[in-house]
């Protein structure tokens, strides 16, 4: 069944391999250019519209700390974990000595 099939593609490939390179450099090419028009953006307030309450904050924090960087953690709790007394709650109180810690020996080290 396949053999029929990979017969086909070897014969077209040995016929027509000139055109098959030419067209796998332009696309090539125009894949090499699109990676260039590639951007990031960093700045969450530019995801959302500046009316927005967490807009106007985050620019009030930057008005009162300016010049400093803001570091964001995701934090993720499972509640189905196996042990035996899991965070199952992103307001327990080790997950606020845990962010205390790692607040600490982050401003230690600099």
């Amino acid at each position: 069944m396949f053999s029929g099939f990979f017969r086909l593609l070897a014969k077209i490939q040995s016929r027509y391999y000139v055109q098959i390179v030419a067209l796998t450099l332009v696309i090539t090419a125009i894949q090499a250019y699109g990676a260039t028009q590639i951007h990031m953006e960093t700045d969450f307030s530019k995801f959302q519209p500046p009316s927005e309450p967490a807009v106007i904050l985050s620019e009030r924090v930057k008005d009162t700390f300016a010049g400093q960087d803001a570091i964001f953690l995701v934090i993720e709790v499972e509640p189905d974990a196996r042990s035996k007394n899991p965070v199952k709650d992103i307001r327990d109180p080790r997950v606020v000595r845990m962010l205390r810690s790692l607040q600490d020996e982050m401003t230690a080290d600099s």
